[in-house]
């Protein structure tokens, strides 16, 4: 596994919900530490995770509610806590949600049921 300290311009690159204009961006999907490992998993690319001041670089190999697994090119693996992560790096850019187009209808409401 390849570990560095978090201090030094390895945190400046995090990933934000802030916006280039500086927007905060509303949005109702709730992007979790899970949600990011499990589509880095799902797309193969590397993470680091910061657990206890360290960021520790892999790709996922298993996650779940309780811990996720990451495998490094040494032929190592780590197994660690989810409660113990306090960041994730991910390689690419961030998800950005596809906006509805003016064309979109809302769902018809319930209709009365008739006896």
């Amino acid at each position: 596994m390849i570990r560095t300290k978090a201090s030094g311009g390895l945190h400046d690159d995090c990933i934000s919900s802030v916006g280039q204009g500086g927007d905060m961006s509303s949005d109702s999907t709730l992007y979790t530490i899970g949600t990011a490992l499990n589509r880095a998993r799902d797309n193969q690319i590397p993470v680091q995770i910061l657990v206890g001041g360290e960021w520790i670089s892999g790709e996922v190999v298993a996650v779940d509610g309780f811990g996720v697994v990451l495998s490094s090119e040494e032929q190592e693996h780590a197994v660690i806590r989810i409660e113990a992560v306090h960041a994730v790096k991910i390689g690419s850019r961030a998800p950005i949600r596809t906006p509805i187009t003016a064309a979109a209808m809302p769902m018809p409401g319930p209709r009365m049921a008739y006896d």
